[in-house]
């Protein structure tokens, strides 16, 4: 929603599939007035389908793809749609972002493989600014490595701007070359 303050032109379109945090958001952006916003109920990934998501709902853990481990912590489950953004946007159902952030903890190389096609130019001018929370001990979980996400990004013709490591995670900003 702070996104959604400064962009003056165009639409900030906000993905969140967990339906207790989905209708918590429209909420705050009915209540907020913030014309700009579209709040999307399906989860990014790179190809059409569905998962479960593990979650505690407004009040628990983070939502994810993967079963909940920590201690005490109690699951709840919800299956959800996915698709992959580049999809999305070959049928004109989002519009060309300029800016992506990313943080879907562990699953961020799933969600550049569905913008490779956006990432690579093909629906107009690449996103000026990628920003992404890396999570390295949960991309395992979903095949991947921080290595691989960090390949990907470089390799669509971004370099690293900033990064900053936040306990077990790290947030990067990449920039186009």
């Amino acid at each position: 929603m702070a996104a959604a303050v400064q962009v003056t032109e165009g639409t900030v379109v906000a993905f969140e599939p967990e339906p207790e945090i989905n209708n918590r958001l429209r909420a705050n952006v009915d209540l907020n007035r913030l014309s700009n916003v579209r709040v999307v109920d399906w989860a990014v990934s790179d190809e059409e389908g569905s998962v479960d998501l593990y979650s505690d709902g407004v009040d628990g853990y983070s939502p994810t793809m993967r079963e909940q481990t920590r201690e005490g912590a109690p699951t709840g489950t919800v299956e959800i749609e996915t698709r992959a953004v580049d999809s999305a946007l070959a049928r004109d159902e989002l519009p060309r972002p300029d800016v992506l952030k990313i943080d879907i903890e562990g699953a961020e190389a799933l969600c550049l493989s569905g913008c490779e096609a956006l990432l690579e130019g093909e629906y107009g001018p690449q996103p000026r600014i990628i920003f992404i929370e890396v999570h390295p001990q949960f991309l395992p979980d979903y095949g991947s490595t921080a290595e691989e996400v960090s390949e990907k990004i470089q390799g669509a013709g971004y370099e690293v701007e900033w990064s900053r490591k936040r306990e077990e995670q790290e947030h990067l900003l990449y920039v186009r070359r």
